[in-house]
């Protein structure tokens, strides 16, 4: 069921809000590509903004406790556990971020 699919997606969901509050350029866009057959989706997150690959991040302790844990990082974090593919590039211009899900059937 791809509606349940993407309501689970939450993770997905907070980047997609924090993408698009964010001061990253004046340039900032996203794009959602679903094919014909419908059996993915990818979601692309590209900004003139200073490089930064999130990927590079160490993920963060889950298993402390929430006092001992720093602000930040559970969005990537749960986007790689959900997501089949992830991939960031920087195209001498532009940080280019993309998730792909692919739906079971």
């Amino acid at each position: 069921d791809i509606s349940k699919n993407v309501e689970d997606k939450g993770g997905l969901a907070g980047l997609i809000d924090k993408f698009k509050s964010a001061p990253v350029s004046p340039y900032a866009k996203i794009t959602v590509t679903v094919p014909d057959d419908k059996g993915s989706i990818t979601v692309e997150f590209q900004d003139e903004g200073t490089p930064y690959n999130p990927l590079e991040k160490p993920d963060p302790d889950i298993t402390a406790s929430v006092e001992d844990r720093p602000i930040g990082g559970l969005g990537i974090y749960m986007s790689k556990q959900m997501m089949d593919d992830i991939e960031y590039k920087h195209d001498g211009k532009h940080n280019i971020l993309k998730f792909k899900k692919i739906f079971r059937q």
